[in-house]
């Protein structure tokens, strides 16, 4: 029986010692396999980073293209930020200028005042070109092309446009009353008189001059009036007087344009009292001293061969209705 029992034991015992030796030699092919796998992972993953750049770079569904830079639109209508002037841009390198004017005018009857606004609109043309980010006004004056706050802007060195929509009370270039041609001109001659209703006036000095001011004493205060000089500029001038022979007062509601060698010029007007102090209206019967001219630059006055001044009158005076520059009078030296 013993010896029985302690067979039994020893077979246990080797079975024992078997399994233990099996699980011994196994675990390190476990752990080889695993160390194989985790370089391999590590290898791949490493690899991995470079060639997805590589390879994904240029694979994107939703690439971002860059938004193409906005045309600036320089055809158009735009308006002088400080005076109602504005410029009709069109193509082709052309552009129309127009000056608005609005005249307020009252007048009292029996204890009963009433007032009367009318307004002028004087045009005349240039050229526009455009050099780099500059818009070049009759191929001289640079306006920087700019947008501030959403607008679009003409800045010059003294004067600055805005785009603006069409506007209902300016003619504008592409309509047909602008497009019609202007009634011709009736010449002009240094003294002869302009006499209509509510109109006397004469031309009686035209030239070229570095100043053309009025100067007069008052009391025994000299006063000078009239457009300041400029260096290298000088006046081309027509010089007259003007009675207003109507009921109202009136404002000098006169335009125009000066023609030199083909360069054109707005004219403008200067009213100054006899006694030298400036004039804002003139009040019935009473005379003024007028300047009609136009600053331009030595480099041109020095050696045109050619000018002219159109001018004429808006509705402000009483029945004198003379918008197209209906007089032509042409310089002589």
């Amino acid at each position: 029986m013993k010896k029985i029992l302690v067979l039994i034991i020893s077979i246990v015992m080797c079975i024992s010692l078997a399994a233990c030796g099996s699980s011994e030699e196994t675990a390190p092919e476990v752990g080889y396999a695993n160390a194989e796998e985790e370089n391999a992972s590590a290898d791949t993953s490493g690899e991995s980073i470079s060639d997805m750049v590589d390879d994904t770079a240029g694979e994107s569904e939703h690439e971002i293209e860059p938004e193409p830079e906005e045309e600036f639109p320089v055809i158009g209508t735009w308006k002088n930020t400080g005076h109602n002037a504005y410029l009709r841009i069109k193509e082709g390198g052309e552009i129309v200028v127009e000056m608005v004017s609005e005249f307020t005018s009252t007048s009292t009857v029996n204890g009963v005042t009433t007032s009367s606004t009318s307004s002028s609109i004087t045009t005349s043309s240039a050229t526009w070109s455009v050099d780099g980010d500059n818009f070049m006004y009759n191929q001289k004056a640079p306006y920087a092309m700019v947008v501030e706050g959403g607008e679009y802007k003409l800045v010059g060195e003294k004067t600055t446009y805005v785009r603006v929509g069409d506007l209902d009370y300016v003619i504008g270039a592409d309509s047909t009353e602008s497009e019609q041609p202007a009634a011709e001109a009736m010449p002009y001659t240094v003294g002869e008189p302009i006499v209509a209703d509510g109109i006397d006036m004469v031309f009686t000095e035209q030239g070229i001059a570095d100043d053309i001011r009025v100067t007069s004493k008052s009391s025994g205060i000299q006063i000078t009036s009239g457009p300041s000089p400029e260096d290298d500029k000088q006046f081309v001038y027509l010089k007259g007087t003007l009675k207003n022979t109507g009921t109202t007062a009136v404002w000098a509601a006169i335009g125009g344009k000066i023609v030199i060698d083909g360069y054109e010029y707005d004219v403008r007007v200067d009213v100054i009292n006899e006694d030298g102090t400036p004039a804002s209206t003139i009040d019935p019967l009473d005379t003024v001293i007028i300047l009609l001219y136009a600053h331009v630059p030595t480099e041109l006055t020095s050696s045109f061969s050619e000018a002219e001044m159109t001018f004429g009158f808006n509705n402000n005076f009483e029945n004198v209705d003379i918008t197209n520059s209906d007089y032509l009078f042409s310089f002589e030296f």
